[in-house]
């Protein structure tokens, strides 16, 4: 007899009638695998060079610099190499934006996209982030990024670099103030977006709280709600989508950290900010940005911020304890657990992952965090060997698609499959690789 572990519901949901046909999911020897799909090199491939030639592929990239072994590889704009970019002398009256190799940092950000926006002619220098190297640290006192070199002066500090643009580029487009009451309104909320009870501090300290403390946590929720009711209320102040009647520095200063916490509060802290009904100005202010040819440029993924708080921040979601499991989930679970065997097996035989016994154990602790993600939500961690993850990735992947229904389960069941191995690749590697 199998013993079966598990929420209850599981036990009950193998006694329903079998679907006709015997697959992986039935219990017992798996049959022989579907015909399989023509090689690559076969004579429908296509080849790099068909692909190169493709309509548009070669003008969809015609700013990008390709860096030959360097990171990144490509960057869209103009790039220099470091020999000239530690060499103030030979750069001369060029403005260079020095910032980091990944693009990560919301400080560049600003800067990034406020040179797009004015239209300034720029190339830019990387620097990667945790290996600041000396000669970076020769031209720039903080070591910190971004700077940017204006008329042969060096500028750090990103809100410093932003005033620099509007004063060295005065017939590019404006994004200062226009009048002595926008003036002190932009100071009022530039100042509130950095300041140590303004928005980020707020935000960010909210990502950190953990449910440990449920009166920190509290906490952290009701000042964070309430800085957003002062974006709110200032968003409010002028006709248009954004803090000014025109979009300005005060919207640039305030684009990293409104795009980290859209992507990350309902994540980690099931918080929506974007289209909260308590906030409609901010919505709007959000789709405006969207709508701006050079945020587009500029703009990160959620699936990469989110990637970012938990490895860079080791940001933590507060999990809420599952409740009522749906019948399809519970069904995708139960053949699951019921036929791991069976399903091994077939991973093993067709997938072409290696028959070893640490294959073997690889395959069955993924196939164990499917079961996770369809019964509680937890996807778990990235693992902590590279060739687990190798191996994960192809069962997982090879598994999404050979699911058949209604062979070995009903429609929806199979949806609600396929969303938790999608979960748990995506926690497979940890921001591209394994953590050891």
């Amino acid at each position: 007899k199998i013993r079966l572990r598990g929420p209850p519901g599981v036990r009950s949901m193998l006694r329903g009638p079998r679907a006709a046909g015997r697959g992986p999911w039935q219990r017992g020897r798996p049959r022989a695998a579907v015909p399989d799909a023509p090689a690559f090199d076969s004579p429908t491939a296509q080849s790099w060079k068909h692909f190169e030639s493709f309509p548009g592929v070669k003008e969809i990239v015609y700013d990008f610099s390709l860096r030959r072994n360097q990171v990144p590889a490509t960057t869209p704009g103009r790039s220099i190499p470091d020999e000239l970019a530690k060499d103030l002398k030979l750069i001369g009256n060029r403005t260079v934006l020095y910032r980091d190799a990944n693009a990560w940092c919301p400080f560049c950000e600003r800067v990034w996209l406020s040179l797009l926006e004015k239209g300034v002619d720029f190339e830019q220098a990387f620097v990667e982030i945790g290996k600041i190297p000396q000669w970076y640290k020769d031209i720039v006192p903080t070591g910190q990024t971004p700077a940017v070199i204006i008329n042969g002066q060096m500028v750090w500090e990103s809100s410093l670099i932003l005033d620099k643009l509007e004063e060295a580029f005065p017939n590019n487009t404006p994004l200062g103030p226009r009048s002595a009451e926008e003036k002190e309104f932009a100071r009022v909320m530039r100042d509130f977006c950095d300041s140590p009870t303004g928005l980020s501090a707020a935000g960010y300290g909210l990502i950190r709280a953990t449910g440990d403390n449920p009166g920190e946590l509290s906490n952290a929720r009701e000042n964070f709600e309430s800085a957003l009711a002062t974006i709110e209320s200032a968003l409010g102040k002028y006709e248009g989508s954004f803090f000014l009647p025109h979009f300005s520095v005060v919207d640039i200063m305030f684009v990293p950290p409104l795009e980290r916490f859209r992507a990350n509060m309902p994540y980690f802290k099931n918080f929506q900010v974007y289209g909260n009904a308590k906030y409609p100005y901010l919505k709007r202010w959000y789709d405006g940005l969207d709508a701006r040819a050079t945020y587009g440029k500029v703009k990160s993924d959620d699936s990469t911020l989110r990637q970012l708080m938990e490895k860079v921040f080791m940001a933590e979601r507060i999990k809420e304890a599952a409740t009522d499991v749906d019948d399809f989930r519970l069904e995708a679970a139960a053949k699951l657990i019921i036929n791991r065997e069976a399903i091994i097996a077939d991973i093993l035989q067709h997938s072409g992952v290696s028959q070893e016994d640490s294959t073997n154990l690889a395959v069955d602790e993924h196939l164990l965090r499917v079961v996770s993600v369809l019964l509680t939500g937890d996807e778990g961690k990235p693992c902590r060997k590279s060739s687990d993850a190798a191996v994960g990735a192809a069962a997982l992947a090879f598994l999404r698609n050979r699911v058949s229904t209604p062979r070995d389960m009903r429609a929806d069941a199979a949806n609600a499959f396929r969303a938790a191995i999608d979960a748990v690749l995506a926690k497979v590697y940890d921001g591209g690789r394994a953590l050891a």
